[in-house]
């Protein structure tokens, strides 16, 4: 497994996306991008789970670009 693995599970509020190993530069995750089309909330933010601090993000077509080298984050959608 690579941190390019990565799985997803979600709440009412939020989804969880946990790399299958520890990223050594920004999370990339293509599935989210814009264009794919799977989101029909917006992102509102991005945190770290395990200390619940916020992380810079970028949502761009091709993907959802988390610029944080933890393995799993909280995307906080709209309601």
């Amino acid at each position: 497994m690579t941190a390019a693995d990565i799985r997803y599970t979600t709440t009412d509020t939020a989804l969880y996306a946990t790399a299958l190993a520890r990223p050594d530069g920004p999370v990339v995750l293509r599935l989210l991008g814009r264009a794919a089309g799977l989101l029909d909330r917006e992102i509102t933010g991005v945190h770290v789970l395990a200390d619940d601090r916020p992380v810079r993000w970028r949502h761009e077509d091709q993907a959802l670009i988390i610029e944080s080298s933890a393995q799993v984050h909280r995307i906080e959608l709209t309601s």
